[in-house]
């Protein structure tokens, strides 16, 4: 059997989200994804994106292709055993925490 171990969710995070979620401002999924990432301080498997925000995992690829591939604000940091899956998969991780997230709102496709 294994052990399982889950992030324990700080107050501090948890009432940003709420701000961010209530302040009734348009987020975008690649907005959500990086600042998500920005506030976990470390890499999630793609499957724990989709899994923490409640968003499909397809949703989730997509954007993450983009936040890599066309904006370079995220990148694969590792590749390591999948907590939910137990298979080995990509990593993602903030590639500069210092930028602001503001330049994910491009609508480039």
């Amino acid at each position: 059997m294994s052990k399982t171990r889950t992030h324990q969710t700080t107050w501090t995070q948890k009432q940003s989200w709420r701000k961010i979620i209530n302040s009734g401002l348009p987020i975008t999924e690649r907005k959500l994804v990086h600042l998500y990432l920005v506030q976990q301080g470390k890499p999630r498997s793609s499957r724990q994106i989709a899994k923490d925000l409640g968003i499909e995992r397809t949703n989730i690829t997509r954007t993450l292709h983009d936040l890599v591939n066309k904006l370079n604000l995220v990148e694969v940091a590792k590749i390591d055993k999948c907590s939910i899956t137990g298979i080995n998969v990509q990593f993602y991780g903030i590639v500069n925490r210092e930028l602001i997230t503001d330049h994910v709102d491009t609508d480039e496709k």
